[in-house]
């Protein structure tokens, strides 16, 4: 049954209709009662409760969540399952006897267990494909899906639903650029249409998610791909990569070249690079469209460059790196340092080096007094202070102010005070009232000033609260779960 009968200007009427201002907001059934709630997700009154079929605990809801308008729930008379959308509405009956994702993907398929195979449905439960048509179904990201047709089969590509290519691959890969799939002798490359862009020969491959460019190795020896073909011959013994990134370091022996999609940029030899991936150490050299470059000696220090070459000046100094965040949208690119004033900023349009007086991993601030968030935000002033767990800071721009949390701009417009930037920052989050928990509208610096779930009945708060994305949360009281939007 449905929690309350007035939410957020809304009321139940005896007929079971929700009405506002006197009109009756659009109708459909509830998919746990038959009693009419809103239409659509989008439509459904902010805060009103539609119950969640069956019986939870509040891990379930860790794990499975509201994604491309669907949530997984569990008949508990039939033990099947089954979607609901966010108001409540069952759009796809409990039928299947397990799940493999239980979400939907972000772009709406799910994969489901049902008359003993596996099987992909999209939001409305119509079959991709088919339970019985596959012996295996696996989802590997971007939309893309692999699938076997016996336990020995090798691997095809499903993209979207489709098929694109029959099992044929040892393994298949995708980085969100390319499909990879793997032969005996070599890689198919795909784009993620599933369209054929070539083949290479090689017994591994490397890849970063989001970059253009591939290594392949033959033997002990890599090439660079790009495109579906290899644009260098494998004579590295390794290259580097890095995520989202245009660029690669091609490695021989104590000599380094940077490459990018065209080829080679700097030669083997004129350059070092630093090229550190280890899990515990996160310096790069590699950075979106750019890569920070050090002449051979070291005496000049280090520059920036991308695919046209150097684009900057030499600036002294030793044990520098990118900062991991492509920040040229702002017109420049973050170099940090094993020290609090090693820092730079580069200005991409005249290639000038400003130099920093004090970095602490949420700002650097120049020499000259003006300031940089790790978004790239220019600022000429700054008070930071902490908050709730939160790095905050308030910054001026041209006699305005705004708000950075944890390095990062988030004011929308900038505000006449910094009070006024402060309090326009308004996140939902969830904590605790007297000891239980609500949803609470606001900032760890201002304060929850506004509830978004509060009371289950007047003055009766949820037993518990659980966040289940998309704007929903899961909320518990006595042995029932509800849904709302926030």
């Amino acid at each position: 049954m449905l929690a309350n009968t007035t939410v957020d200007g809304c009321t139940l009427n005896s007929e079971g209709q929700w009405t506002q201002n006197g009109a009756v907001v659009t109708e459909k059934t509830s998919a746990s009662t038959g009693q009419n709630t809103a239409a659509s997700q989008t439509s459904v009154p902010k805060g009103v409760p539609v119950e969640i079929p069956g019986t939870y605990s509040y891990v379930y809801f860790k794990d499975y969540k509201m994604v491309s308008g669907r949530m997984l729930f569990q008949d508990s008379d039939t033990k099947l399952y089954g979607y609901m959308d966010g108001a409540g509405n069952v759009v796809i009956a409990p039928q299947y006897n397990g799940y493999g994702t239980g979400n939907f993907s972000e772009y709406g398929y799910a994969i489901v267990y049902a008359d003993g195979g596996y099987a992909l449905i999209d939001t409305s439960g119509q079959y991709m494909v088919a339970p019985g048509s596959v012996w295996s179904l696996n989802g590997i990201g971007y939309n893309v899906y692999t699938f076997a047709t016996s336990s020995s089969s090798p691997k095809g590509i499903i993209i979207g639903g489709v098929r694109k290519a029959e099992p044929t691959y040892t393994n298949v890969y995708t980085n969100g650029v390319y499909i990879m799939g793997m032969t005996g002798s070599g890689f198919d490359i795909f784009d993620m249409s599933g369209n054929k862009m070539g083949y290479v020969e090689g017994q591994a491959i490397s890849y970063k998610n989001g970059s253009p460019l591939i290594a392949v190795r033959k033997g002990t020896k890599y090439a660079l791909v790009y495109g579906g073909k290899a644009i260098t011959d494998y004579l590295y013994d390794s290259i580097h990569l890095h995520h989202d990134s245009t660029l690669a370091v091609l490695v021989s022996g104590s000599r380094m070249a940077l490459a990018g999609e065209n080829g080679i940029i700097l030669g083997l030899g004129e350059y070092l690079y630093g090229i550190n991936e280890g899990i515990l150490d996160d310096r790069q050299s590699l950075v979106g469209g750019y890569a920070l470059v050090q002449d051979v000696d070291g005496e000049a220090g280090y520059a920036l460059a991308d695919a046209t070459g150097l684009v900057s000046e030499f600036s002294a100094g030793s044990n520098r790196w990118l900062y991991d965040r492509d920040t040229s949208a702002n017109g420049v690119m973050l170099v940090v340092g094993t020290d609090n004033k090693s820092s730079k900023v580069v200005d991409l349009a005249s290639g000038e080096v400003y130099p920093g007086d004090y970095y602490n991993g949420y700002y650097i601030e120049l020499k000259d007094g003006t300031y940089y968030l790790m978004d790239g935000t220019r600022c000429e002033d700054m008070e930071p202070f902490s908050a709730g767990g939160f790095y905050y800071a308030t910054f001026q721009v041209d006699g305005k102010y705004g708000l950075a949390v944890n390095g990062e701009n988030v004011s929308d417009t900038l505000c006449n005070t910094k009070e006024e930037a402060i309090a326009s920052y308004n996140v939902y989050k969830i904590i605790q009232e007297n000891g239980k928990p609500v949803v609470g509208y606001g900032n760890e610096a201002a304060g929850f000033h506004s509830y978004g779930i509060r009371y289950y009945q007047d003055g009766i708060y949820y037993d518990e609260i659980a966040d289940v994305g998309d704007g929903y949360y899961a909320c518990r009281f006595d042995t029932t779960w509800y849904l709302i939007r926030v």
